[in-house]
């Protein structure tokens, strides 16, 4: 089973969005937390998980490799 756990600074109702990785939290800052290179983190994702790739706050493209979107 794919799972994810994330710990926020409050609880949010469910379906609420979240960003794992952004301008807020980037990839390296993450890798470097975790003692790991950010090619390792990226390879955690599982590839279930869709890609939402935002540019100047607006949506550009959804990927979803089980779907080959």
């Amino acid at each position: 089973m794919d799972q994810c756990m994330v710990r926020l600074p409050y609880e949010m109702p469910l379906g609420s969005r979240v960003e794992i990785v952004s301008e807020n939290l980037p990839l390296c800052v993450m890798a470097n937390e975790l003692n790991m290179i950010p090619y390792e983190v990226l390879c955690l994702f599982s590839d279930r998980i869709p890609r939402i790739i935002y540019r100047n706050c607006q949506k550009v493209a959804v990927i979803n490799h089980r779907i080959h979107e």
